[in-house]
């Protein structure tokens, strides 16, 4: 019955997952192929303007004294483009159990299968983990390629790209965690994106203030985005194994927490 499961979910999810891959592939090989280009610009404005320094080292989570071709294509990977496809797949995935069901009036019919709440749920889970190697597969695919066809000196190094996929896979899965954290308290999707989309911001904010403000600094431990560090682990070829541990654990206990609550919730369709 999980196979049966599954293949009700690629049927519904797979044009969402064919559309997003698609952009992220091609948005991050447009951004190899273009930022590169803005470095004379940037440096003189950092130079000239030390706040606008400050702005690019709290984008990149790292003091930024200048900006040189492998810094630049470092931001492909914190572009906000980028992490909106991202969030934005995690999100439309992992809000559509219960609350897009329920909102819709189907989860009569889905709980109506013989088969237990946890099982839904899990299939959902490995669907969305599935989805989300292919999303960035595409998008890795795209940065290598259009890599590829810079001057050698400028390509970075294959380990020092997988690695940075690594922790962006252990951000997708916190992401993930959170969304459907609170997809599964929500009765309505509208509700479950809205309240995701907000906490995810409120994160990111804290972590793009802790390198401008003090008190942010104080408290960025409990931003996700403050164990996404891309540009040390490309310009350093080393993962931050802790970083990537917290995202998964944390992602995971969230992913968890949801299914305990999805498990033993009521559910009313009127």
């Amino acid at each position: 019955m999980l196979s049966g499961l599954l293949e009700k979910t690629v049927r519904e999810m797979w044009r969402v997952v064919a559309f997003t891959s698609v952009a992220l592939g091609l948005a991050m090989g447009l951004f190899v192929q273009i930022l590169p280009q803005f470095e004379q610009g940037l440096n003189e404005i950092l130079l000239q303007v030390p706040f606008f320094r400050t702005l690019i080292s709290g984008l990149m989570g790292m003091d930024v004294s200048s900006v040189g071709p492998q810094m630049l294509l470092v931001v492909v990977w914190t572009h906000p483009i980028v992490l909106a496809i991202v969030w934005g797949f995690a999100i439309a995935f992992c809000t559509r159990l219960p609350a897009a069901e329920i909102e819709r009036g189907t989860i009569d019919v889905l709980l109506g299968w013989p088969v237990s709440r946890r099982t839904i749920y899990l299939s959902e889970g490995l669907a969305c983990l599935a989805g989300g190697i292919v999303l960035l597969s595409c998008g890795f695919i795209g940065f290598r390629i259009s890599a590829s066809t810079l001057s050698a000196e400028l390509q970075p190094a294959l380990r020092n790209t997988l690695l940075t996929l690594v922790n962006l896979f252990a951000v997708f899965v916190a992401v993930g965690g959170i969304a459907q954290c609170i997809s599964s308290v929500c009765d309505r999707r509208s509700t479950a994106m809205g309240s995701t989309v907000t906490f995810l911001l409120a994160s990111y904010l804290v972590q793009f203030l802790s390198t401008l403000w003090e008190p942010a600094s104080r408290v960025a431990f409990a931003s996700f985005a403050h164990y996404y560090q891309p540009a040390q682990v490309m310009l350093s070829g080393t993962l931050p194994v802790q970083n990537v541990l917290v995202l998964l654990i944390g992602g995971g206990a969230l992913w968890a927490i949801g299914g305990l609550v999805w498990s033993r919730r009521s559910v009313l369709t009127i």
